[in-house]
C-alpha cells in the first residue's frame, strides 16, 4: 500500500504560492478601500461646494459655516471654534473654512495609519487637492494621491 501524505516540498510550495498571492492581493485591497472612501469624500465635498456657490449667488457673500447652507449631510454636527464639522457614518469629517481671504470645503478620513483629505477651494483660487498626513512620499496614502492626481509632491498636497 502506497503512503498518501504530502511531502514537505509540496507543502512548502503551496505555502509559497499562497504567500505570493497574499503579497499581491493585500496592497490591491488597500488601494480599493482607499479609492472607495475617497470617492465618498469627493461626493461630500462637491455637494457642499455646490451649496456654497448657491449661497454666494443668493446672498452676495461667502458662507462662514456649514449651518449657513441649506444642505443636509449624514452624520452629526460638532461645533469647533474655527469651523463646524460633520462626522459622517463612513468615518469622514467634513468642514467649511472661511477666513475672508481664503476658503475651502474639505473632507478627510483616516485609514491604514494615514489621513487623506480632499478639498475644494472657493476663495482665492478654485483649486482641488488631495492631501495626506504624514506627507512623506513613501506612505501608502501619498502613493494613492499620486496615482489619483497624476502629480508628485513633497508637502503632502497633490493638486488636480
Amino acid at each position: 500500500m502506497k503512503n498518501q501524505a504530502f511531502t514537505l516540498i509540496e507543502i512548502l510550495v503551496a505555502v509559497l504560492i499562497i504567500g505570493i498571492l497574499a503579497a499581491i492581493a493585500v496592497p490591491q485591497y488597500k488601494f480599493a478601500v482607499l479609492k472607495s472612501e475617497y470617492s465618498k469624500l469627493k461626493e461630500y465635498v462637491e455637494t457642499i461646494y455646490g451649496s456654497v456657490q448657491i449661497y454666494y449667488l443668493t446672498n452676495g457673500i461667502w458662507p462662514k459655516k456649514l449651518t449657513d447652507l441649506d444642505i443636509e449631510l449624514p452624520g452629526k454636527l460638532v461645533s469647533n471654534d474655527a469651523y463646524i464639522r460633520v462626522s459622517s457614518p463612513a468615518g469622514a469629517t467634513c468642514w467649511l473654512w472661511n477666513t475672508g481671504s481664503s476658503g475651502y470645503v474639505a473632507c478627510s478620513f483616516t485609514k491604514f495609519n494615514s489621513t487623506i483629505r480632499y478639498e475644494h477651494n472657493f476663495l482665492g483660487s478654485n483649486n482641488r487637492n488631495c492631501y495626506t498626513e504624514p506627507s512623506a512620499a513613501d506612505t501608502f496614502a501619498a502613493k494613492f494621491c499620486q496615482i489619483e492626481t497624476g502629480k508628485t509632491s513633497t508637502s503632502g498636497y497633490y493638486r488636480y
